[in-house]
C-alpha cells in the first residue's frame, strides 16, 4: 500500500547566491488533498540578529571561562594529590578531602538555587521564589540520598568484615568465639 502523503519544498527567489535569505520560501505539506504551508525561514535562516550574536559571544565566553576554571582546578588537585602521595600524610588528606566534599556540596546547592531562580524568573518574583525553593529542595534531597547510600555501603562493608572476623576466630578455636575481635 503506497503512502499518498507528499512533501513539496518550493524556493521562490531570483537564484542569486547572496547571503540574504528569501522569506518567501515555504514548506508545503499535502495530506489527503489538504495543503498546509509552513514558513521555513526560521529553521534555515542563519544567525544574523544582534541578540543572537550577543548570545553566541556570551556562550563562548562562558564556555571559555568554565574550561579555564576546570583546568586550574585539575592542576591544583593533581599538585595537592601528589603532595599527599609523597608525604604520606593520610590524616590531613582525609581532612582536605572532607573539606573539598563540603565545598562541592555547597557549590551544588548554590548552583541549583541559582538555576531555579533563573528558570522561575519567567514568572516574576513569585516564580523566582518557587524556582529557588524547588532548586534547594531537589539539591538537598539528592545530597541526602548520596549520604544515605554511602552510609549503607559503609555498614554493609562493616558487617561483612565482622562476619569474616567471627568466622576466622571460630576456625582458629579462640575462646569465647573470638571476643573483642570485632570492629
Amino acid at each position: 500500500m503506497a503512502d499518498s502523503r507528499k512533501i513539496i519544498i518550493e524556493i521562490v527567489g531570483n537564484g542569486s547566491t547572496s547571503s540574504s535569505y528569501n522569506k518567501s520560501s515555504v514548506l508545503s505539506d499535502k495530506d489527503n488533498g489538504q495543503e498546509s504551508r509552513y514558513d521555513i525561514s526560521d529553521f534555515l535562516h542563519p544567525i544574523k540578529t544582534f541578540e543572537s550574536k550577543v548570545l553566541s559571544k556570551f556562550l563562548l565566553a562562558n564556555y571559555t571561562i568554565n574550561n579555564s576554571v576546570n583546568l586550574i582546578k585539575r592542576a591544583a588537585t593533581q599538585t595537592i594529590d601528589r603532595y599527599f602521595s609523597l608525604s604520606e600524610d593520610y590524616l590531613n588528606e582525609s581532612v582536605y578531602n572532607n573539606a573539598m566534599t563540603a565545598l562541592s556540596n555547597v557549590g551544588s546547592v548554590v548552583s541549583s538555587v541559582a538555576s531555579g531562580i533563573q528558570i522561575g524568573s519567567v514568572g516574576g518574583a513569585p516564580g523566582m521564589i518557587i524556582g529557588a525553593a524547588i532548586g534547594l529542595t531537589s539539591s538537598l534531597v539528592s545530597l541526602d540520598l548520596q549520604y544515605k547510600s554511602r552510609l549503607s555501603s559503609y555498614y554493609t562493608q562493616l558487617n561483612a568484615t565482622n562476619i569474616q572476623t567471627k568466622f576466622t576466630a571460630a576456625r582458629m578455636g579462640l575462646l569465647d568465639g573470638g571476643r573483642n575481635t570485632e570492629n
